[in-house]
């Protein structure tokens, strides 16, 4: 904790004092076409040439006409953009945003600030794989986003496998810009930006960026659809959340009981038999008696969408000390303070052999007694009924958790308050050796933290001895007939009191932390003339390390909390040395050609070694089409979560149910929706992975202003790394495979609910996907000082084929949910049309999104989940001098103007939606201003 206090801070304040920001990498443009002497995202050659790969840029303009409030916003409008969760419902990426192009995970896409590494996440996603979080990225400070849409693992090296997000910063803005937005749709949220710039002499610039943004949270129950969805009316179904087997639990409070047995050898205590007997005040304290169970309900134990409270700042400094000699630097930091809905969860270590509470016969609410004749070895007597002279209550096991309904949802109980910290900071120089000849180092360091603080942390000690001495009571009368005085002591009242209550659990507080350090050296400069012009070459090297440690709360670490198993601590560290070159070869006027090599070094405990090549080529074969195409691999380690040992909370679809005769588990037409721990590691054989990709397309401008573009490209990964089968998928596979649900990767509790289901993180053995990207854009005058835009981006995945085991069958993915695999969904056709409309200061602009129809392959739903077309309007005003301002600007727009709901995923499909594919919420309205002085 010191060191990022202390070492952090200490970099930001001589990153204030010194920081800047690279050259600027590439001209703001729509689409691909730029043409001027600068670096460029994909090349580290300065060259006055155009793209050889596919690039989309998205500028600050665009961003604006897309109505964005955050980086993710706009990530979720690309076309090639597929995996990133939109919204995360549960789980360690609450708060975090990411980039995944292509569908082929968030590790294999690389996002830059300024063409260098941008940091790590402290959590990593479900395939152990680490991103970048852009929520820690204020909107104000970007110029434009370029999304090189093509392997760039030999300029950039690991994660840039499927491409790469570069966030090019609005270095050289002079002035004050202030700007604010409300948006309205199922939750509101309000921004407010600041962009400042002022020259340092005659000889630097600096700039500050900040934002502020608060979001209100969104729970289950504030959607209608989500509500008909997942309790709705369907076969005679009652529509009430309540009723919903998929969002409710077998253990509930209060519980459901049954004998308790106790070895008088070893004093092991266990169970009569499997059935049980519902409280009988289970419905009067809240519970769902459903059968032998009194049931719990979460239907609002989770919020769809998170309160967020977001504040950024970005700063950047450039000063030439000479004509030779500029430094540079960067500094930013962000903190992100998540709001979650919480509930109170199972608990597993009671004083009984499989984990339930104990409760004795002489606790004052204890009214069971012994009945040879029922299957629980029970029966309840009223407590008007009670005669202490003759009734003598015995040991039960109770099947529940010590909190229930009264504690669900916002506003009954603790939240889940998440508090996600970023640290960067970037210092280097660039020299100019000679006039050609250009060197330029850098030092990058990163540090991210992630506090989560959860309510409901049980603790096992004060449970367990609060059931044994009567001061706790945890059957339905607490709260049926709290008045109640115990007719067995005639002193205890049956209602806890808050004191009694809190005393059984405390504030569950667990640290992620990540840091990545990255230290950069290139020269730049010319060759010989080729009859296209000078060979431009770069080359240089790169030393990067990074790290992460996760720190358990202290009580589960000590298994004093609702798991007798010990949550671990994990940490680990991996440093990567590089070397790179590049040659840009103008083999005529009309040609050129790009090569480049890439070595990277991990060590042999880490993955070893590789070189990387790749060639480029662009032929302008006439004035009016270019052909261009590239060949390269790929190689990355398994980071260091992939090859440790990782836990984290999910939400299971229990393919068992527990049989209300005879109480035991059985696979039946489905269960339960539970939530529990996932636990990951690698397997012990666990290798790195490698691609080879390649890309072909041509660039047609037939007439000025209009410009066809198509790209295919084609990746083929080898030794993938990812979970051997999905969670879920094993859950399924229990019963499906012999009909008994025994998997030892599934641990579950005396209740028979899920627990814990474990994956290993293995190399499948292949994975290859293709496809066609497609831009059409056409500007142009329209006559009375109108001018109008038309832009049409399109992807279309051909295939998505992949074998979980080598030799296997390949599996195709395209078009499918992908639920029985660790990949994510995938349509195959995704598309925007846009057209604005441009009259002095007036601005109309729309855009139609298409994205196809996919199966949802889950084999209990097997259904197909529809297309979904959305679209946005906006309109904006633009005044030059408005009351002596440099600038000012006015917005008012709807994205989703229809209020289309996400599609269903089928009939009580968990989450009612899919969160990698659709927006949650709807029609978003909203007021946008921006002023200059």
């Amino acid at each position: 904790m010191n060191k990022i206090n202390s070492n952090v801070k200490i970099a930001l304040l001589c990153g204030a004092a010194l920081s800047v920001s690279m050259p600027t990498m590439a001209q703001t443009s729509e689409i691909d076409e730029i043409v001027v002497t600068a670096q460029r995202t994909g090349s580290l050659v300065p060259r006055n040439v155009d793209n050889l790969a596919p690039l989309e840029v998205i500028d600050a303009d665009a961003i604006s006409r897309q109505g964005a409030s955050n980086v993710i916003d706009v990530a979720k409008n690309l076309t090639v953009n597929s995996g990133s969760t939109l919204t995360t419902p549960i789980g360690d990426l609450a708060g975090s945003a990411q980039i995944n192009l292509r569908g082929l995970g968030l590790g294999s896409t690389l996002t830059l600030i300024n063409g260098r590494r941008a940091g790590i996440s402290p959590t990593a996603d479900a395939g152990g794989n680490d991103f970048f979080d852009v929520n820690q990225l204020p909107l104000a400070m970007i110029e434009r986003i370029e999304v090189l849409k093509d392997g760039a693992s030999t300029t950039y090296g690991s994660q840039a496998v499927s491409g790469v997000a570069n966030i090019i910063t609005r270095k050289g803005f002079e002035g004050l810009e202030l700007s604010t937005r409300y948006e309205t749709s199922t939750n509101d949220a309000f921004q407010l930006n600041l962009a400042a710039g002022s020259a340092v002499g005659e000889r630097g610039h600096f700039n500050i960026y900040a934002s502020y943004y608060d979001q209100e949270r969104g729970d289950r129950s504030d959607y209608d659809f989500i509500v008909n969805r997942l309790g709705g009316t369907q076969q005679g179904v009652d529509p009430s959340p309540s009723s919903s087997g998929r969002l409710t639990s077998s253990t509930g409070q209060p519980g459901s009981y049954v004998a308790a047995v106790t070895d008088p050898v070893t004093g092991v205590v266990s169970t009569l038999s499997g059935s049980t007997l519902p409280d009988p005040n289970c419905a009067a304290a809240g519970g769902i008696l459903v059968g032998s169970r009194c049931r719990h309900d979460f239907f609002d134990q989770v919020s769809v969408i998170h309160g967020e409270e977001r504040f950024q700042v970005f700063s950047e400094f450039d000063y030439e000390i000479s004509d030779k000699l500029e430094l540079f630097g960067e500094a930013s930091f962000s903190r992100n303070k998540v709001d979650r809905t919480s509930g109170p969860g199972l608990f597993q270590n009671g004083l009984v052999e499989t984990g339930a509470i104990l409760v004795p016969g002489d606790h004052p609410f204890n009214f069971f007694v012994e009945d040879a004749t029922a299957a629980t070895g029970l029966r309840y007597v009223e407590p008007a009924d009670w005669d202490p002279a003759t009734d003598v209550a015995v040991d039960v096991v109770c099947i529940c958790r010590p909190l229930g309904d009264a504690f669900n949802g916002q506003g009954n109980g603790p939240d889940k308050i998440n508090r996600i910290d970023n640290w960067r900071a970037v210092g280097g120089a660039n020299y100019d050796l000679t006039d050609i000849w250009k060197a330029s180092v850098s030092f990058q360091h990163s540090e991210a933290r992630r506090v989560e603080n959860v309510g409901f942390n049980f603790i096992a000690d004060n449970i367990n001895a609060s059931a044994l001495d009567g001061s706790w009571n945890p059957f339905g009368s607490a709260l049926a007939t709290p008045g109640l005085v115990s007719p067995k002591d005639g002193v205890s009242v049956a209602g806890n009191t808050e004191f009694v209550l809190d005393n059984l659990f405390t504030t569950e507080t667990r640290t992620f932390e990540s840091d990545q350090t990255t230290i950069d050296g290139l020269i730049t400069g010319e060759l010989f003339e080729l009859p296209g012009g000078t060979i431009g070459v770069a080359f240089g090297a790169q030393y990067r390390e990074e790290s992460f440690a996760f720190t358990p709360d202290a009580l589960k670490a000590a298994a004093g909390s609702e798991s007798r198993n010990p949550q671990f601590g994990a940490s680990g560290t991996q440093d990567v040395v590089s070397i790179f070159g590049e040659a840009i070869l103008p083999v005529t006027e009309n040609l050129e050609v790009q090569v480049a090599l890439r070595h990277e070094d991990y060590g042999d405990d880490q993955g070893g070694s590789t070189t990387d090549p790749k060639v480029a080529a662009r032929l302008d074969a006439t004035d009016w089409l270019s052909v261009r195409g590239s060949w390269g691999t790929s190689f990355q380690a398994p980071t260091l979560r992939q090859s440790t040992t990782a836990t984290s909370r999910a939400i299971f679809d229990d393919s068992a149910v527990v049989d209300p005769v005879t109480g035991n588990l059985s696979c039946g037409a489905g269960g339960n929706s539970i939530s529990g721990e996932l636990l990951q590691k690698g397997s012990p054989d666990l290798g790195p992975q490698s691609a080879e990709n390649y890309n072909f397309g041509f660039i047609v401008k037939p007439k000025s202003g209009l410009s066809f573009i198509v790209d295919y490209w084609n990746f083929d990964y080898e030794d993938l790394i990812a979970p051997d089968e999905g969670a879920q998928t094993i859950i399924n596979n229990d019963c499906a495979d012999d009909g008994i649900p025994n998997d030892p990767r599934i641990e579950r509790d005396s209740g028979g609910n899920i627990r814990r289901v474990s994956t290993f993180f293995v190399n499948t053995a292949r994975v290859k996907t293709d496809g066609v990207d497609a831009t059409i854009d056409y500007q142009f005058g329209m006559g009375n000082n109108i001018d109008a835009g038309l832009n049409f981006n399109a992807s279309w995945v051909n295939s998505f084929s992949f074998q979980s085991q080598e030799g296997g069958d390949f599996t195709e993915g395209v078009g499918s949910r992908n639920f029985t695999n660790s990949f994510t969904s995938l349509p195959e056709w995704r598309f925007n049309v846009g057209g604005v409309l441009e009259k002095g200061p007036h601005q109309l602009s729309t855009t139609v999104r298409y994205i196809d129809s996919y199966l949802n392959d889950n084999p209990a739903i097997n259904e197909m989940v529809d297309s979904h077309t959305t679209v946005d309007l906006q309109y904006a005003l633009s005044l030059e001098d408005f009351f002596g301002g440099k600038a000012t600007s006015f917005s008012i727009g709807a994205n989703n103007v229809f209020d289309k709901q996400p599609p269903t995923l089928g009939f009580r499909e968990r989450p009612g939606f899919d969160p990698n594919v659709h927006d949650i919420r709807g029609r978003i309205f909203y007021v946008a201003a921006k002023r200059q002085f």
